[in-house]
């Protein structure tokens, strides 16, 4: 999927993103997915995921979109 970006903003694409989760790893891509219907989750208490973006990347917003799961954040 192609990134959207904000109003005054330009989106960094996800492709070439790796990335890799403290639990879930089976489903921690869907994170870049586009998909608002899919998401990366944890068992509760402490966990993490690690984006490694291929290269250095500058930017000032970062945008989390919990779609239809409203009880994520």
């Amino acid at each position: 999927p192609t990134p959207t970006p904000t109003p005054g903003g330009t989106a960094i694409g996800r492709t070439n993103w790796v990335l890799s989760a403290s639990q879930h790893q089976e489903i921690v891509n869907d994170i870049k997915d586009g998909n608002t219907g899919t998401r990366w989750h944890n068992d509760g208490g402490e966990n993490s995921i690690t984006i490694d973006m291929g290269s250095a990347q500058t930017f000032n917003k970062v945008v989390m979109d919990a779609g239809t799961f409203t009880e994520d954040y």
